[in-house]
């Protein structure tokens, strides 16, 4: 490392300036004050570490590790090394991640944000013994801490110790920090909840436009959004889709809350692409968003799948089922000969976190066969036990995925995975809604 740099008064008064925008979410102004500290001192370690600051909340790990690196080079601040180590695991450089996160629990050993972020690459590194002891030690720093709790509830479930797992996030659960913590549940009473025969109140599915039929194909593409998502993601879905991977199946997209500009952009489309296998249903979802947004925002990343069963036994063959915001860039039928006989296919994360994150649910692919459709519905069952009591976390959808999962898999008999290698995911080019600079890639400008 290069010698020890001591930030001037300037830079300091600009930082907190800095900080208190990210604090307000504001961005750009972050960006235009960290810029001018590098453009008056290109090697500026606050202003590198700002960069690397922003350029992480807006996900773009591989810069923030860039911006992260030169800040520690001249100033080896713990909470850079603490970010690097954060920006490293999400990328899955888990040895790099490891190193940074060694270096910030020697430069502080007593530090808690440290500890939890070395039991964290630990975990993501499957060395789920040694994670455990680590975050076992940070407890002894900081009993009673929820995010403690919580990393150990997920260390946990990454061990199989499902009671334990829950138990911890029932701790965690009295902070508001990680809601999804409220959502977990791994119990064999709560399983046997959701085999119950009542009968699920599913949202209306009414039928839009019939461009075409099932008769014939080989699978159903399965899309399920907002309309105000489809707006804006769903003209370079279609189209990519029409372009790679048409012929032979089924498009059917289910829309939440149509408007007016949803049906002219639909309309367009019918014109564009009059040979389209297409079918559109649509639904009013049971939230206002206007009332209780956060609530409708889970319910919307949930409907496709409170839907999925149904249309599963309705179309009888294979279904894909896709976030909309994605491009197509191959056929997807490698996706649905991977699946071969089993039952689902899914995408597992790498590096493994928690219960919901670890399974993505941006492709999903599932076959006709009874497993397949009873998972389906206890997961749905999941969903609708939440939307019920209006306690929808973000990633409940893919919470109920792991959940329901590793349940059948310990109570009854669980659905046969197909995990889907990284080579094959890249069928389809995720955008992400958090991801809107990608929005002028080429890959999307080509079929918007």
């Amino acid at each position: 490392m290069s010698t020890h740099q001591t930030p001037s008064q300037k830079e300091s008064e600009t930082e907190a300036l800095a900080l208190k925008a990210l604090q307000r979410g504001e961005l750009g102004r972050a960006h235009e004050l960290c810029d001018g500290m590098l453009a008056d001192k290109p090697d500026s370690p606050v202003g590198l570490r700002i960069l690397g600051l922003v350029n992480m909340l807006e996900r773009r790990y591989e810069a923030a590790i860039d911006a992260f690196m030169r800040s520690a080079e001249s100033f080896p601040e713990l909470g850079t090394f603490i970010n690097l180590a954060t920006c490293q695991t999400k990328i899955g450089d888990l040895e790099r991640a490891l190193h940074s996160s060694q270096a910030a629990v020697a430069m502080a050993p007593g530090s808690v944000p440290a500890r939890l972020g070395l039991a964290r690459t630990l975990q993501g590194m499957r060395r789920l013994e040694e994670a455990l002891a680590e975050v076992e030690e940070v407890a002894r720093l900081s009993p009673g801490n929820p995010a403690v709790a919580m990393r150990r509830g997920a260390i946990h479930a990454h061990l199989g110790h499902y009671d334990a797992a829950e138990q911890d996030f029932a701790l965690a659960a009295a902070s508001n920090d990680t809601p999804q913590c409220r959502a977990v549940r791994l119990s064999q009473a709560f399983y046997n909840t959701l085999g119950a025969a009542t009968g699920d109140r599913v949202p209306e599915r009414a039928q839009l436009m019939n461009m075409g039929s099932s008769e014939g194909a080989r699978y159903v593409v399965y899309v399920g959004c907002t309309a105000e998502y489809f707006c804006k993601y769903g003209v370079t879905f279609v189209n990519s889709y029409a372009a790679n991977s048409a012929v032979g199946n089924l498009l059917h997209l289910h829309i939440v809350d149509p408007h007016e500009r949803f049906g002219n952009a639909l309309s367009n489309i019918a014109r564009r692409l009059p040979t389209l296998n297409l079918v559109v249903t649509t639904e009013r979802a049971p939230i206002d968003a206007t009332t209780d947004p956060g609530n409708a925002k889970s319910y919307y990343a949930c409907a496709r799948f409170i839907q999925l069963a149904d249309l599963l036994a309705h179309y009888g063959r294979p279904i894909l089922s896709f976030d909309v915001d994605a491009v197509v860039e191959a056929p997807l039928d490698r996706l649905v000969d991977h699946i071969g006989s089993h039952d689902l296919g899914l995408v597992l994360r790498e590096p493994i976190d928690s219960p919901w994150w670890d399974i993505i649910a941006y492709i999903v692919g599932v076959r006709p066969t009874p497993a397949a459709l009873e998972y389906l519905r206890r997961v749905r069952k999941y969903i609708l036990h939440f939307l019920d009591r209006r306690q929808m976390p973000w990633a409940l959808d893919q919470l109920s995925f792991y959940c329901v999962l590793k349940m059948m898999e310990r109570f009854d008999t669980a659905p046969a995975v197909a995990w889907f290698p990284r080579e094959l995911q890249a069928v389809t080019w995720q955008i992400g809604q958090a991801y809107d600079y990608k929005l002028s890639d080429a890959r999307v400008r080509r079929y918007s």
